[in-house]
């Protein structure tokens, strides 16, 4: 048979634990909150890297705001023509 202590203790321990759960879900938030922007944060850096190599590379290339509309575009001949330019200023 169960005291009328031990009934009290099952009622405030089921309380307690409802509040340390309470508490664990609150953290489990915030941390999933921070994940969240710390995964947004790191995009951004990644975008902007790729940007840079994006940028790095066309400047390489040295190909007028034209030129390097015509090889975005797919027509023939922006980055060869250039490329041959190149090799026959090297030549000289």
């Amino acid at each position: 048979m169960m005291k009328k202590g031990q009934r009290k203790n099952t009622k405030l321990n089921w309380r307690e634990d409802l509040e340390k759960t309470r508490r664990q879900k609150k953290r489990a938030d915030e941390m999933a909150a921070k994940a969240v922007q710390k995964a947004e944060m790191l995009a951004e850096r990644q975008e902007e890297a790729e940007n840079v190599g994006i940028i790095s590379i066309v400047r390489e290339l040295e190909l007028t705001p034209e030129e390097l509309a015509d090889f975005l575009m797919g027509k023939p001949g922006a980055v060869e023509e250039k490329t041959q330019q190149e090799e026959q200023r090297d030549e000289e």
